[in-house]
């Protein structure tokens, strides 16, 4: 396995929760229940329903705020109970990791790369995409890229304010990874971007 995101290569070798599915049904009444509801309020309903889990969560999360209550509300148990049960890998693993060495070498490669995302129509799949599905509450418009653009199409920023937030964004995110790789017992090799497309052999 090569790439992705870090949390699902964590979960992989941790092990993943067996959480139930919800009914598509019940996850519509369970959806207008919630809409009912302030985040504020589905907060304070997390605190007293999955304790565990609101501590690691923040007020401000309203994916993972929802997410707990409707497990809580669908099956009658906590979502951090079904973490304490995780069903272990079978399988071994190695694991290696890749870190630039240089970070502003790292940054310069993150704003070209942004560069060959604009000129390739970031722009219009946004605007394609918010016509069809002009719902800034689906999970899609929190990714980076998307989340940005869109606030520049309805006019909420300029165009070089949505390009100055998709770089920072993904700096932050770069930045997340590298945390992330510290949870794993990885061989780290370092590379030293000399020339664009430079190899570290592991």
């Amino acid at each position: 396995l090569v790439g992705g995101t870090m949390m699902y290569f964590y979960q992989l070798i941790n092990g993943l929760a067996n959480i139930p599915a919800i009914h598509p049904e019940q996850l519509k009444e369970i959806n207008q229940r919630i809409k009912s509801y302030t985040l504020e309020a589905l907060y304070a309903i997390l605190q007293e329903c999955d304790p565990l889990w609101a501590a690691n969560v923040k007020s401000t999360d309203k994916q993972r705020i929802e997410r707990g209550i409707s497990v809580y509300w669908s099956s009658g148990r906590c979502l951090s109970s079904y973490f304490k049960e995780k069903n272990k890998s079978p399988y071994q693993f190695e694991c290696a990791g890749l870190e630039v060495e240089d970070r502003f070498a790292h940054r310069d490669i993150i704003h070209r790369r942004l560069d060959h995302m604009i000129d390739n129509g970031l722009e219009q799949e946004v605007q394609e995409l918010w016509n069809e599905f002009p719902d800034s509450s689906l999970t899609f418009w929190t990714f980076v890229g998307y989340r940005q653009f869109r606030e520049y199409i309805l006019g909420e920023c300029s165009f070089e304010q949505a390009k100055e937030r998709v770089y920072f964004a993904t700096c932050q995110l770069a930045k997340r990874q590298r945390t992330w790789m510290k949870k794993f017992d990885l061989e780290i090799c370092s590379v030293e971007l000399k020339k664009e497309g430079a190899v570290c052999p592991l």
